[in-house]
């Protein structure tokens, strides 16, 4: 069992979380920080412009830039204020000092420990969605699940594309189109009911996959 000391926590993280009422306790997690001591790394994902979260204004955007940009300079200079010995990024001291400092409008969790990350920029991303739920465009949505295909995969993914024929076909049920000597040939399928009459609008995807 990992002990609790922020001395201890060679593998942790951390949350940011920006406080909406000056009179109260109320604050929404925006933001989280991973590090592993022995593979000397540290990350952080916060929230971004095209993300949301109920509460999250512009001014609180601005405060949390702020926030982001005193930070890296601590971690660069490898020293936070107030601290009698440098720190490194890539430890727990050195998150532990940092939260004790933002008490205000931006503030940082005390260091927890986690499992080591094998995957550190894939899990940060989970441990982030997890965490703060932001509402996010859609199209970040389709790279995540792109992305997760692609590294469950592996090396499978250049294989797969290779040997498979994919294509998306838009069409309108019975649509035809006049060939050459006056004749008129399909180019949708057979007539499709409903969403695939071209009187009522609709149309249908077919997804087309190599045959065995």
């Amino acid at each position: 069992m990992l002990s609790t000391s922020h001395r201890e926590i060679l593998h942790g993280y951390s949350i940011v979380r920006a406080c909406l009422d000056d009179t109260s306790d109320h604050a929404v997690p925006v933001g989280v920080v991973a590090w592993d001591t022995p593979n000397r790394w540290q990350m952080w994902r916060w929230l971004e412009a095209d993300e949301k979260v109920r509460g999250i204004d512009p001014a609180t955007r601005r405060l949390m830039q702020i926030t982001r940009n005193q930070i890296q300079r601590w971690a660069n200079a490898r020293k936070v204020p107030y601290e009698p010995a440098p720190a490194e990024p890539t430890s727990a001291p050195f998150w532990k000092a940092v939260s004790e400092i933002l008490s205000t409008a931006v503030r940082l969790d005390p260091p927890k420990a986690m499992d080591p990350m094998d995957e550190p920029e894939a899990e940060i991303e989970s441990l982030f969605e997890a965490v703060v739920q932001p509402s996010q465009p859609q199209e970040r949505h389709v790279q995540r699940i792109d992305s997760a295909i692609n590294q469950a995969l592996g090396e499978l993914t250049d294989v797969i594309l290779a040997a498979t024929r994919v294509s998306i076909r838009w069409y309108l049920g019975a649509g035809s189109e006049r060939t050459g000597n006056g004749t008129r040939r399909s180019v949708g399928g057979r007539r499709q009911p409903g969403r695939g009459d071209r009187s009522k609008g609709g149309g249908r995807f077919r997804l087309a996959l190599p045959e065995d």
